[in-house]
């Protein structure tokens, strides 16, 4: 009665594969994938480059001291505050000097001289073919333009007429008429 386990086992038969709708989907989305990491492979490569560089010169700045990635501290901090206290005192020296009349004189020259430069410093050279040069080509025709004849010409959703005309150097005019669009135009 006693029978062997090896008599009692039937054979199994080994498992079959199984095939999946998705199979031929899923083979063809991983191919996709990995030949669009071997066409991103040489971005990837010179953005690390590029890093590595930045990383190199920032470096290097710090070291040569151009730009220092930390307040300094210790003798440094003290050496940077005996430096301001020096300035301090020359400044305050300068502010005695112009109390005086020829002090008060000199300064008032250097004043207008300063209000003269600004006045006189404006933006005259747009680059050609940009949409600030069309704004400025714009502004400057016989009748002006309005809001809208900028907003069709550059394709803008808003502007800002005033932003625009300093952007161009120009000195914005208005007319606002009754019933009509407010007309921008360089006011000479």
């Amino acid at each position: 009665m006693a029978k062997s386990k090896k008599a009692a086992r039937l054979p199994v038969p080994p498992p079959k594969k199984t095939t999946s709708i998705l199979s031929p989907a899923v083979a063809e989305m991983r191919a996709r994938v990995e030949a669009e990491k071997a066409a991103q492979a040489p971005a990837r490569k010179a953005l690390a480059k590029a890093k590595r560089e930045g990383a190199k010169a920032k470096a290097a700045a710090v070291a040569s001291g151009a730009t220092r990635a930390m307040p300094p501290s210790g003798k440094d901090a003290e050496a940077v505050i005996r430096a301001a206290r020096k300035a301090n005192a020359k400044a305050d020296k300068k502010l005695a000097q112009a109390k005086t009349p020829k002090g008060k004189a000199r300064v008032k020259r250097a004043l207008a001289a300063i209000a003269k430069a600004k006045a006189t410093k404006r933006i005259t050279a747009v680059k050609a073919g940009t949409k600030a040069a069309l704004i400025g080509d714009l502004l400057r025709r016989k009748g002006g333009c309005t809001n809208a004849d900028v907003l069709a010409a550059t394709g803008w959703p808003t502007v800002s007429m005033p932003v625009q005309a300093a952007a161009c150097g120009i000195k914005l005019g208005r007319e606002k008429l009754p019933g009509k669009p407010t007309r921008y135009f360089e006011e000479r």
